[in-house]
């Protein structure tokens, strides 16, 4: 795809799906084919800004090693979408195309957690739940609550080799905010209370 140079746009990198069958740690590694920053190049309009800000899930380690495929593609064999829709044709897929709707799909979680007056507690039951009703936050605060529930990927191989050219799913950078994962891997309970 196109690179992520635009200002106020989240770029959202692939790192490993998490594993529900036991073989935890894999969601802490970026997915090898995830594009790395800066965007752009430092002579350009980009300015070498951070890319990508925010991970999310977009690739399964293994051929279905978490049974069913998280992120997977399903169609039928005759191509129709009458009903019913059968899904004949179940296959792995992987990506950072999605990566970005699990993102975009935090961001209208958090949307709906103001909507529904949740904040500041997780609870809707509270006695001024009708003053808490948020439903208009603006796109500024979702991508603040997005980055600040971000979890720092620590990875799950070591580094191949030294130096600071990202390639692999190594991760490389220790620091936060940094050219290959931003600020990390969203994980929304880090910056709201989950609802009762």
């Amino acid at each position: 795809g196109s690179p992520g140079t635009s200002k106020n746009a989240l770029v959202i990198g692939a790192n490993n799906a998490v594993n529900d069958l036991g073989a935890g740690g894999q969601e802490e590694g970026r997915a090898a084919f995830s594009s790395v920053g800066p965007a752009g190049t430092y002579t350009t309009l980009a300015n070498g800004r951070v890319a990508p800000q925010l991970m999310a899930p977009g690739n399964e380690l293994g051929a279905g090693d978490m049974g069913l495929a998280s992120e997977y593609s399903c169609r039928s064999n005759d191509n129709d979408q009458a009903n019913p829709v059968l899904c004949d044709v179940v296959s792995r897929k992987e990506g950072t195309s999605f990566s970005s709707p699990a993102a975009a799909g935090a961001a209208l979680l958090v949307r709906d957690y103001f909507a529904q007056g949740l904040y500041p507690d997780g609870t809707s039951g509270n006695a001024g739940n009708a003053g808490d009703l948020q439903p208009d936050i603006s796109g500024a605060l979702v991508k603040a609550l997005l980055i600040s529930s971000a979890q720092f990927l620590t990875g799950d191989k070591p580094p191949t080799f030294t130096g600071h050219v990202p390639g692999g799913d190594a991760l490389r950078i220790q620091y936060r905010f940094n050219i290959e994962q931003g600020y990390g891997r969203v994980k929304l309970d880090n910056a709201l209370p989950p609802p009762n």
